[in-house]
């Protein structure tokens, strides 16, 4: 019997898969679960029990708390790897000399090398979408200008993105920087700018049919020099 797509990502999201995957990711981290509850606050039975699956193992919260720490010490991982098993796994960062000043130069090129990262980002992603920030809607995060790319999901799993900051598509064709939110009724969502200032003329969408969605795994901004 053939092994459906939804098969293998519901084993990918079980409490026993969860808790391996932020077991390596901490080890990825150096940090003994000690560690982990002396400089972030994170009790050790409370850790150990998301890497154990016991009670539920890993939520949602605990999934981003514990992302905050690991970009902290150096090691990038997306949500959607932490809690579905999608996409690529964690990616340490190299160190650099932060003492080390920027000289711009004739042949410094910022434009070409972020499209030279986006064409890495396609070849290592499937089913790719990106776009260049053009409202200020999702600011200070993501500012006018800014690159951002993702991963699209199939339509069966727009329901975990909820409180996701997504690049989505709308059925009149728009494609739109936002978080999403569950909406009123059967497969609709809202989508909200987390700008409170924001000059968008409408900045919550409500009862929105979704055509694509792809959670933020990418963002790149340029340097102001």
């Amino acid at each position: 019997m053939a092994v459906q797509s939804q098969d293998i990502t519901d084993a990918r999201s079980t409490p026993e898969a969860k808790a391996a995957r932020l077991k390596r990711l901490r080890k990825l981290t150096n940090l003994e679960r000690v560690d982990v509850a002396a400089k972030y606050g994170i009790n050790v039975s409370t850790l150990k029990g998301w890497e154990t699956a016991r009670a539920h193992g890993l939520s949602k919260k605990g999934a981003n708390r514990f992302l905050k720490i690991s970009a902290q010490e150096g090691v990038l991982c997306s949500y959607e790897w932490l809690m579905y098993g999608l996409g690529h796994g964690p990616r340490i960062l190299e160190k650099f000399d932060t003492t080390l000043e920027i000289n711009p130069s004739s042949d410094h090129n910022e434009e070409e090398e972020i499209i030279e990262e986006l064409q890495l980002f396609r070849h290592h992603h499937r089913n790719t979408v990106d776009l260049i920030v053009e409202d200020d809607g999702m600011s200070p995060y993501y500012a006018i200008g800014d690159y951002v790319a993702g991963a699209k999901l199939a339509k069966q799993y727009f329901s975990k993105l909820i409180n996701t900051d997504c690049i989505v598509q709308t059925t009149d064709g728009q494609l739109l920087l936002r978080k999403v939110k569950k909406g009123p009724r059967q497969n609709t969502f809202t989508l909200s700018c987390i700008n409170p200032n924001t000059t968008v003329a409408e900045p919550v969408l409500y009862n929105v049919e979704l055509v694509g969605a792809a959670p933020i795994i990418w963002h790149r901004r340029k340097i102001q020099l």
